[in-house]
């Protein structure tokens, strides 16, 4: 199916609600739009279902997970 949106006076087009549903684009969400010989190509962020997928990396510590919680909460020096 091909869907089609209008480009606005200020450059913006609207993203379809089903795609939005369907990509889990929401606002403020980031897309890439990539040049290619035929268009331009809009690449949706991937829809994470697993929260313990969405949060895994967010850490900037190495190292042992608990012993840094310790440290944190002031219970390890």
């Amino acid at each position: 199916m091909v869907y089609q949106t209008k480009v606005t006076d200020k450059y913006q087009i609207t993203i379809p609600k089903k795609l939005r549903d369907v990509y889990g684009v929401r606002s403020g969400s980031k897309v890439s739009l990539i040049p290619r010989e035929t268009g331009i190509e809009l690449v949706a962020p991937k829809k994470i279902n697993n929260i313990a997928e969405k949060l895994y990396g967010i850490a900037k510590f190495k190292g042992d997970a608990v012993k840094e919680i310790h440290k944190a909460r002031g219970l390890m020096k």
